[in-house]
């Protein structure tokens, strides 16, 4: 569950797709942290194509060319916890990825 300071509830259907998943770069940090790679969106670059998009899941990616996108739905399950979100955030998934990311090494 997503609250905001004043403990409102806020769902993530209501975020619009950029905002619900995480950055690229963020996405390369889950991924060398051991983030499992299976989800809806992902971070992928074709061969014929100078840059990363973000796609749905894709089985013909090529190996090694692709970084899932949690949405902040997969993020939250992941997290396992209840998360207060600070007032005004416009980059939640980012948010909750540098959650994640603190949580695997205080753990390690």
């Amino acid at each position: 569950m997503l609250k905001d300071e004043k403990g409102k509830v806020r769902w993530a259907m209501i975020l619009p797709l950029e905002k619900q998943v995480v950055s690229l770069e963020l996405s390369k940090q889950l991924k060398e942290a051991g983030y499992p790679q299976d989800g809806l969106w992902y971070w992928t670059k074709y061969f014929h194509v100078e840059r990363y998009e973000l796609v749905p899941k894709d089985p013909n990616a090529p190996h090694g060319q692709y970084f899932i996108a949690p949405t902040v739905a997969e993020l939250l399950n992941r997290l396992d916890k209840e998360v207060t979100i600070p007032k005004g955030l416009s980059d939640v998934a980012d948010f909750l990825a540098k959650e994640w990311l603190c949580l695997k090494k205080n753990i390690q």
